[in-house]
């Protein structure tokens, strides 16, 4: 939990928003004695677990950019060391286009993570109809 005191007629507290980071013994250097907080890159439940329990940012996986014939994807996870890659792919979308996305995804994860590729019609959509690049689906406890 962290607030700012700033706005003395109402502090704005906030909720636990997990990040993952740590605190640093670096000094700021506006020149206060306050501690900083060195975040990684991500939230607990956007990383996918590898196979050795290592947190992996599926976040710099960038498909589109491997394949162009792909309309949309997300990543899932619900086992350690398993990911599926679900796709929504173009009628463009051809051999080489997986080819070059299973090249991506071994250079990404090597063998710390099994990624089957599943394409499908729809991408699975949050209650405020956001579509996450990655949905975590392990256990809270597993995830630590």
């Amino acid at each position: 939990v962290a607030t700012s005191l700033i706005n003395y007629a109402m502090p704005f507290i906030r909720y636990d928003t997990e990040d993952i980071g740590e605190l640093s013994c670096a000094h700021c250097s506006c020149g206060r004695g306050f501690p900083l907080f060195h975040l990684h890159g991500g939230r607990a439940r956007s990383f996918a677990i590898g196979k050795d329990g290592s947190h992996i940012p599926v976040v710099n996986v960038d498909i589109p950019h491997v394949a162009d014939n792909v309309l949309q994807f997300q990543f899932i996870q619900e086992m350690k060391g398993l990911l599926r890659l679900d796709i929504i792919k173009k009628e463009s979308f051809r051999e080489k286009d997986l080819e070059r996305i299973r090249m991506k995804l071994n250079e990404k994860f090597g063998n710390n993570m099994d990624v089957t590729i599943q394409f499908t019609d729809t991408i699975h959509q949050t209650k405020n109809k956001k579509t996450p690049l990655f949905v975590q689906k392990m256990k809270e406890e597993v995830l630590v």
